[in-house]
């Protein structure tokens, strides 16, 4: 009785132990893809075969553990030619590409990758925008043969690689090319002999946004005001771009050094706008400096532009001649007013106030009314009017008229005033009217 119990029980979860697996096995992981590496034109393509849409390709070099892996959702994947070496053998295997469970990979498949072949030193000189391919011929030994560029992107099909307009049967070693700043170009360059069949190709990998060359600044304005030294930094030409632009946030990184015989050490500033100022000039000097632009959180920069230089003059002591020259007109100037000033002070104090008394009638003459003052400003007043006298002779002794005349000598020698005798008791009388 047990044993059909479970029995009937084994019956009934087997089924369903199945139809979870099954259901597991749908919702699960993709099968892994079929692969298949081919060659043509010098180009190592891998053809994937599944029906899904995007994949993941990792490549090995043979005897190594270093791998490289790209998402990519091209079925005829090109592997970029400069992750291969010639004639070095690789290992190359694909999954379905999922970021959530982690698929089966495909069979590893090996090759040996192409050797070089002409035309030789295939190269991209690649400035801002403007692209142009070059490459090496012997036009000695092969010299009827024309050139042809291909560019391969984005594979799908049969239409592998598409020509370059303006570089197709060219016989120059050079072709100017338009491509779009952003992604990965693979370039491809063959040559055709006189029957317009390929003989042999060349390709190269070129990625604008991390190849490009960036220009140099335009110039520099350097000027020298005020014992400082002004730089302007005019942008790259490829500035223009607006992608380039965009690339990353720019520093302007400027250099300078003076021009001696000797070392001279550089100084390096960077700014986020393109103006430095140099403080402390010194004078006859030559100042040197050179400037590029420089990414602000990335490995990238430009060109270094032209080295310019400028001289500082000599120094000027204009303002130490105008403070010395005002402070000796002002010490001359004080000079000078006190050396005038003192006689004038002089002539004034005595004039207006004498040290000796003024005669009476001036003293006088101060303390009047502005009325008298008027009528008699400060003048002696006129003498008085007097007689006139004279001493006659009579017969007295002469003793008599010797000791008057000293006396009235003596009286005259100190009085200055007008006198008249008129206490005379003898001698004729006369009379003077002044």
């Amino acid at each position: 009785m047990r044993e059909e119990v479970a029995g009937r029980l084994v019956a009934l979860l087997l089924p369903v132990t199945w139809v979870f697996v099954k259901a597991a096995g749908a919702e699960g992981a993709a099968p892994p893809p079929d692969i298949h590496v081919m060659f043509s034109n010098a180009l190592v393509i891998v053809n994937i075969s599944s029906p899904e849409i995007m994949f993941n390709v990792t490549l090995r070099k043979n005897g190594s553990t270093e791998e490289k892996s790209l998402v990519t959702n091209v079925r005829n994947y090109v592997i970029p030619p400069n992750e291969l070496f010639p004639e070095q053998t690789y290992c190359v295997k694909v999954r379905v590409y999922d970021s959530v469970i982690m698929t089966p990979s495909s069979r590893q498949e090996c090759f040996t990758a192409p050797s070089k072949a002409p035309p030789n030193n295939l190269r991209m000189e690649a400035l801002d925008t403007r692209y142009l391919l070059k490459w090496d011929w012997d036009f000695d030994q092969s010299p009827n043969v024309t050139f042809s560029v291909d560019i391969c992107q984005n594979l799908a099909g049969r239409d592998r690689c598409a020509k370059i307009k303006g570089c197709e049967n060219i016989t120059a070693t050079q072709c100017h090319t338009e491509l779009t700043f952003k992604g990965i170009h693979i370039l491809r360059a063959s040559v055709y002999d006189s029957r317009r069949e390929e003989k042999s190709s060349s390709v190269i990998q070129f990625t604008p946004y991390y190849d490009t060359v960036i220009g140099p600044p335009k110039d520099l304005m350097m000027r020298i005001v005020n014992n400082e030294l002004f730089v302007n930094v005019s942008a790259p030409e490829g500035f223009r771009n607006t992608r380039i632009y965009d690339l990353c946030g720019w520093l302007t990184h400027l250099e300078y050094w003076t021009n001696s015989t000797h070392s001279s050490e550089v100084t390096v500033k960077e700014e986020k706008r393109p103006f430095f100022k140099i403080e402390s000039l010194k004078e006859l000097t030559t100042y040197c400096a050179k400037a590029k632009m420089k990414c602000e959180d990335r490995n990238r920069s430009s060109l270094y532009s032209q080295v310019y230089c400028i001289t500082t003059d000599p120094r000027s002591y204009m303002v130490e001649w105008i403070i010395g020259f005002t402070i000796f007109g002002v010490v001359v100037l004080s000079v000078l007013l006190y050396i005038c000033f003192c006689p004038l002070k002089r002539y004034i104090k005595h004039t207006f106030f004498p040290s000796s008394r003024l005669p009476s009638c001036i003293e006088q003459g101060f303390g009047e009314s502005s009325a008298d003052c008027t009528k008699r400003p400060f003048l002696l007043p006129e003498e008085e009017t007097t007689d006139c006298c004279s001493i006659v002779q009579n017969s007295h002794t002469e003793d008599l008229v010797q000791i008057h005349s000293k006396s009235s000598s003596q009286a005259s020698s100190q009085d200055s005033g007008n006198y008249s005798d008129e206490g005379q008791s003898t001698g004729e009388a006369g009379t003077c009217a002044q």
